[in-house]
């Protein structure tokens, strides 16, 4: 299998799990139970490290778990939007970074080219 079947693959699980993770916090809410990590966990039949690692999961559940009943109230949005604010600044400075990253590359390869071409005329006869 090749490394891009092997990654769609690894993509496809996740959302899978995603898809049963939502689903299970969906009949948690409708059948009125309590809304816990551990609870979602085993009806999603997913890892407490899947739960966790994933922000909009993790958030989710929080928010659910103290809101007993009002799991879609305006507390529960916020919690999710404040998480996905958080990740969009993250990934802003990431873009940021990059973006330095490849004007240096830039400023480098044209300072190695002229470094080169300097070396050409010094050496040749």
């Amino acid at each position: 299998m090749s490394i891009t079947g092997l990654k769609a693959a690894a993509k496809e699980k996740s959302d899978r799990c995603f898809s049963r993770t939502l689903q299970a916090i969906d009949e948690l809410k409708r059948s009125e139970e309590k809304i816990t990590f551990a609870s979602v966990m085993e009806k999603a039949k997913v890892s407490r490290a899947y739960l966790y690692n994933n922000t909009y999961l993790r958030d989710l559940i929080i928010s659910s778990r103290d809101q007993p009943g009002r799991q879609d109230s305006t507390a529960a949005l916020k919690v999710i939007l404040d998480s996905q604010i958080v990740e969009i600044q993250r990934l802003t400075r990431a873009a940021n970074k990059v973006e330095q990253y490849e004007k240096q590359i830039k400023l480098l390869r044209e300072e190695n080219r002229q470094l080169k071409e300097q070396l050409k005329s010094l050496y040749s006869y």
